[in-house]
């Protein structure tokens, strides 16, 4: 369970899956990035990404704050917003979050 607490005081309420394919970092302050399929309001940036089929930007954006269920409050964290689907998930999370318990 993630809990995404957005600036204007929303909050997501997701079901996320440690992905050992996503280690997206944010290269302007090193932020992890974490990804949803949720529609949000919030102020975006871009941030370049790759994969196997190639290179584009992602939407981004900075909460007030995740929290993990088992793992905690996460800081320095990143929010990315993509249309796909994730076969039962909506928020697929950076596994460099583990390195920092």
């Amino acid at each position: 369970k993630v809990n995404i607490y957005l600036n204007d005081g929303t909050i997501l309420y997701l079901n996320g899956f440690m992905d050992t394919g996503n280690n997206l970092i944010e290269p302007y302050t090193n932020k992890k990035v974490i990804i949803i399929n949720k529609k949000v309001n919030e102020n975006f940036y871009l941030v370049p990404y790759k994969t196997v089929s190639g290179e584009s930007l992602i939407k981004c954006f900075t909460p007030k704050k995740v929290y993990i269920d088992g793992i905690g409050e996460i800081s320095n964290i990143s929010v990315g917003v993509c249309d796909e689907k994730f076969n039962g998930y909506n928020c697929l999370l950076n596994y460099k979050i583990m390195e920092e318990i």
